[in-house]
């Protein structure tokens, strides 16, 4: 049975992060505010980025999957996703642009 100083306990053991988070959230909105160009062409850069990251993830999902029906096009997706995402990376203003729709669309 769950108690409320077993769930507190168990969250009280990574005191540090919830305390460097405490530091660099604040840190991180005031370098926005101060920086929000260079904040927007490192947010554009960690977007293609993060998408690089998912179309590697698909992939390795689609592998084991390519012997079935759907398999082969899943990993065509993930592939597709990947050569989007290396023209996002090596075109920022392409990123910049496409970001706000992709955010908007995804959001739910």
């Amino acid at each position: 049975m769950l108690t409320i100083a077993s769930v507190t306990s168990s969250d009280v053991r990574y005191w540090c992060i919830y305390l460097l988070r405490a530091f660099l959230f604040p840190l991180a909105g005031f370098l926005t505010l101060k920086y929000p160009v260079q904040y927007y062409l490192t947010i554009g850069i960690v977007f293609g980025i993060a998408m690089l990251l998912t179309g590697i993830a698909e992939s390795v999902f689609a592998v084991p999957d390519s012997k079935t029906s759907v398999g082969g096009w899943y990993l065509f997706v993930s592939t597709a996703d990947m050569v989007l995402c290396l023209i996002l990376i090596m075109n920022i203003d392409v990123s910049l642009a496409i970001m706000p729709v992709v955010i908007s669309f995804s959001s739910k």
